[in-house]
């Protein structure tokens, strides 16, 4: 009888253990997930900082180099789609102007869209209160600039 108990003693804590190592490989893949995803909004916050900054510094070739081929920039007064006419449409902004500042005042992100409240800094003077909705694709490139004034 005791050694019946044993064995149901061994195979019992055998099983528990197996369990458990189960358990902490399940959970270990669980969390994976979640650093995959925490690592991707760093970058995409990251660009839309680098972003920002180079629309500031009228930087066309940073620029160029964030958007895909298929970029769309939408905005109260513009709509270009494509690399070339964004750039176009980009060069026409900054020659309009002698200074230019986007300040990034608040970023959510959700998957690949991130909303960017910022405000706009014309010649030192006029100020605009803008929602930049950006929208990036798998290569984490922007495909879509949407620009709403508040």
């Amino acid at each position: 009888m005791n050694q019946m108990m044993m064995a149901i003693v061994l195979i019992l804590g055998l099983a528990s253990f197996n369990l458990y190592n189960q358990n902490q490989a399940l959970s270990a893949n669980n969390l994976a997930p979640e650093g995959v995803v925490q690592q991707q909004e760093e970058a995409m916050e990251n660009l839309i900082k680098s972003y920002f900054l180079a629309f500031s510094n009228k930087d066309l070739d940073a620029l160029e180099g964030m958007f895909s081929s298929e970029v769309i920039l939408k905005d109260w007064d513009i709509c270009a789609q494509g690399k070339e006419e964004v750039l176009l449409a980009n060069k026409n902004i900054f020659d309009s102007v002698d200074t230019i500042s986007a300040d990034l005042k608040e970023c959510y992100l959700d998957g690949l869209v991130a909303i960017c409240i910022i405000q706009i800094t014309i010649n030192k003077e006029e100020v605009l209160k803008v929602v930049d909705v950006i929208k990036f694709n798998d290569q984490m490139k922007i495909r879509e600039v949407s620009a709403y004034k508040q």
